[in-house]
Parts: structure tokens; C-alpha cells; sequence
């Protein structure tokens, strides 16, 4: 029964019915294409925003004899700009 109904509407309405599964295809894959561009941009949205801002930390020592080799290891280190 299912057969002989789809058999006369491939017959009657092909062209109609071929649209609209050309158009149920584009809305799949837009729908697709859109995910991945989100999943895309959420992995690298973090890195492109913090790639331009310098990183400023701020330490305090708890005892003033722990500051020359705090201030020595932070001097030491090629990464490190400034240590006032």
C-alpha cells in the first residue's frame, strides 16, 4: 500500500517532491556548516583575545628575607620583562 502511494507520487508530483528534498538538503547543511563554524571559533576565541594583552602579575612576599631571591628567580627568567 505504501509502495503503490509513493509510486504515484514520485509519477504525479516528482518535480515537487524533488525540490523539496533539495531544500530539506540546504537547510541540513546550513544548519551543519553553522555548527561548526560556532564549534570553530568557541575553541580559538579564548586565544585570539588574549594574544594581544599583556599578562601583568602582582606578588607579594611574605617576609622581606624571601624578596632578593624572589627578585633574582624573576630577573633570571628570559620570559619575564620587567621586575621592579
Amino acid at each position: 500500500m505504501t509502495a503503490l502511494w509513493v509510486s504515484g507520487l514520485i509519477r504525479r508530483r516528482g518535480g515537487r517532491l524533488a525540490l523539496t528534498a533539495i531544500g530539506v538538503a540546504l537547510c541540513v547543511m546550513m544548519l551543519a556548516s553553522l555548527g561548526s563554524f560556532f564549534a570553530a571559533s568557541m575553541r580559538t576565541m579564548t586565544e585570539r583575545a588574549v594574544s594581544s594583552v599583556a599578562v601583568d602579575w602582582q606578588v607579594q612576599a611574605k617576609s622581606a628575607a624571601v624578596v632578593p631571591a624572589a627578585m633574582r628567580a624573576l630577573r633570571a627568567d628570559p620570559e619575564n620583562a620587567q621586575a621592579l
